[in-house]
């Protein structure tokens, strides 16, 4: 089953939180395919460090990562993150990264 011929009616983003952090996200994190245009391809994940992200995002004055999630017969489903940062206040740009 894949996400292209589902009926999804609605699309939610909600600010990356300790609780979302899961072993299907440990999986995405550690896949080669998914992230083989990231500098996450380098990196060898684990929920701790995953963990450390999402609290380290939290606090920053100039990072935000967000859950993206779909409604599909009324139950949310997780299926990929947006991170903006490291925010340029001053000079008003920043980088955007997600995987979906």
């Amino acid at each position: 089953m894949s996400l292209k011929s589902l009926d999804i009616k609605k699309i939610i983003l909600k600010e990356l939180e300790v609780s979302m952090v899961s072993l299907k996200y440990l999986q995405w994190m550690n896949s080669k395919n998914l992230m083989r245009y990231t500098e996450q391809r380098f990196s060898k994940h684990s929920i701790p460090k995953i963990i450390n992200f999402v609290k380290e995002t939290k606090k920053s004055k100039n990072n935000y990562a967000y859950g993206i999630f779909v409604i599909i017969n009324n139950k949310k489903i997780h299926v990929g993150n947006i991170k903006i940062g490291q925010i340029n206040f001053k000079h008003k740009y920043a980088d955007i990264s997600y995987f979906i």
